[in-house]
């Protein structure tokens, strides 16, 4: 409609010269996660289910965090830390990993402002850093547009 394109046109003149923000990634390093995860299943439940079932799943599982551990950040690895965030919440509901659950994982990341290492063997901590590496990601991607055209503008604000 004709106020529609009136109003894009308004934001785009307030909005485009406008600076994005965009904040640094928590980094962390690899982290086996499949073996400890496999001798938990197979110490808990080896009697009703065969290990190897949750073999695929577990070695998805690495793939992801292997993926989420490294430095690109673009598009593609968005999707993988939604993966992992998935892969972990799913988790998360058969499997306690929490700090008193013992289970032999120790998640590590380093603080994007302050860059200090925080440590945890809760998978809320790890859940946590992957959803502030999303935001973050986000933030990125939107700020990364050329707002200069209605097509920036509206990739930013999906991103933003």
């Amino acid at each position: 409609s004709t106020w529609g394109h009136f109003f894009l046109a308004l934001s785009m003149a307030a909005f485009a010269p406008a600076t994005m923000l965009a904040c640094d990634f928590k980094r962390t390093e690899r982290l086996d996660v499949r073996t400890p995860l496999r001798n938990v299943i197979a110490e808990r439940h080896g009697e009703l289910i065969p290990v190897t079932e949750f073999d695929e799943a577990l070695n998805i599982l690495q793939q992801l965090r292997d993926k989420v551990s490294g430095a690109e950040h673009n598009a593609e690895q968005l999707a993988d830390l939604w993966a992992y965030y998935a892969h972990l919440s799913h988790l998360s509901g058969r499997i306690a990993i929490e700090e008193d659950s013992g289970v032999p994982l120790v998640f590590a990341w380093n603080d994007a402002m302050h860059k200090k290492r925080y440590t945890s063997r809760s998978v809320t901590f790890e859940k946590a850093c992957v959803l502030f590496n999303i935001g973050a990601l986000n933030a990125k991607l939107g700020a990364d547009q050329a707002r200069t055209s209605e097509d920036g503008i509206k990739a930013a604000c999906a991103y933003f």
